[in-house]
């Protein structure tokens, strides 16, 4: 498999985990969430945690966990600690489950995007669409790295004024 396989396979996974940890995040600001819910949450990110390992692969595995199966030798990837974080937390109820799977998201996000790099490989992109985007609005350019966007609550008062 090449590089941009390999890239494409992980952004998928990555999305897919984005998305379990986000569906988590938000069933557990439910107070009728049941243990089974709970427990269906846990082996999907379980899994989750597990594929990863394919794309990132155990390090250091001759300094620990030797008498553990080949893929659980040595140190998990940084990158899929949150995941792993995500299992524990929705087994444990002393925490704050919601708000923690908040933070853990936004972590894994910012792990994934440290592999992925969107800043580099989507630059070019970004590019050819800036060359083609055209607005009547010089203000209103999605894809101009030196504006600064507006924000979601601007985009509603906008939206609000026309409603």
């Amino acid at each position: 498999m090449g590089t941009v396989e390999w890239m494409q396979e992980f952004r998928s996974w990555a999305a897919a985990v984005i998305s379990v940890m986000a569906r988590a995040e938000y069933a557990t600001s439910l107070a009728s969430l049941s243990t089974t819910d709970r427990a269906a949450w846990r082996a999907e990110l379980s899994a989750f945690a597990d594929q990863g390992r394919l794309y990132l692969p155990n390090i250091r595995r001759d300094e620990y966990g030797q008498h553990k199966p080949r893929a659980n030798q040595g140190y998990r990837s940084a990158v899929l600690d949150p995941v792993v974080a995500a299992v524990q937390v929705l087994s444990d109820q002393d925490y704050d489950e919601s708000a923690y799977l908040n933070a853990l998201r936004k972590h894994f996000v910012s792990q994934i995007s440290l592999v992925l790099r969107p800043e580099k490989y989507n630059a070019k992109l970004a590019r050819q669409l800036a060359s083609t985007y055209r607005s009547d609005d010089k203000n209103d350019d999605p894809l101009d790295p030196h504006t600064v966007p507006a924000g979601s609550e601007a985009l509603l008062q906008k939206i609000s004024e026309v409603l």
